[in-house]
């Protein structure tokens, strides 16, 4: 190849960079000069629930709340064994035997009942307020992302998987999203004090 073919080619290179260099400025023009990179965040989510204060509080409750549940129940089987004793120390023939016998029976029966009502209403009342603390964390994280630029939010957990069996960790790994993150990227801290400042004024 001689030289006047290599000037040539090297000619017909730079005007076809310098050609694309010319398009792509047009282009980026053209986008608009409000055309920005997307900003994207992270954001603790289970130090969030275990440090929101309407979260804690509300787990106090619900912890008083069976303990509550479990004292009555304890109660009622307790009055169901003591009058089994005393069924034992009846003739099975006796009227007094069948009434007690029945009246056990019936003593069962209702706490059972009772105590099957009082669960479901627990998990419903566990269901609803799981649901209305996530909703929580999700406007705070939103009014927090907003205010700091952030168009999109990612959940991240930085705790080191645990489990029983490399199964189980290799589980945990797999529904890990994000690895790494740098930490001007992380709102977590932000969206605790948006949460905690409106759960202590009432907003």
């Amino acid at each position: 190849m001689n030289r006047t073919m290599i000037r040539t080619i090297t000619f017909g290179i730079a005007l076809f960079l310098l050609a694309f260099g010319v398009t792509f400025t047009q282009l980026q023009a053209q986008a608009g000069p409000g055309v920005r990179a997307t900003r994207v965040g992270v954001c603790n989510i289970p130090e969030i629930f275990d440090k929101y204060s309407r979260a804690r509080q509300l787990t106090d409750e619900l912890k008083e709340r069976t303990n509550k549940l479990k004292a009555e129940n304890d109660r009622r089987v307790d009055t169901i064994r003591i009058k089994q004793t005393e069924l034992e120390g009846l003739m099975p023939e006796s009227s007094e035997y069948n009434k007690r016998l029945q009246e056990i029976q019936e003593l069962t029966i209702e706490r059972q009942v009772w105590l099957k009502m009082q669960e479901d209403l627990m998990m419903r009342d566990h269901l609803r307020l799981t649901r209305e603390l996530y909703k929580d964390i999700k406007d705070s994280v939103a009014r927090v992302a907003k205010a700091r630029g952030f168009d999109i939010v990612i959940q991240f957990d930085p705790r080191s998987p645990e489990g029983k069996s490399s199964q189980e960790i290799v589980q945990q790994i797999d529904r890990r999203k994000v690895l790494y993150t740098d930490e001007q990227l992380d709102i977590t801290a932000g969206v605790l004090q948006d949460l905690n400042e409106r759960f202590r004024t009432g907003n």
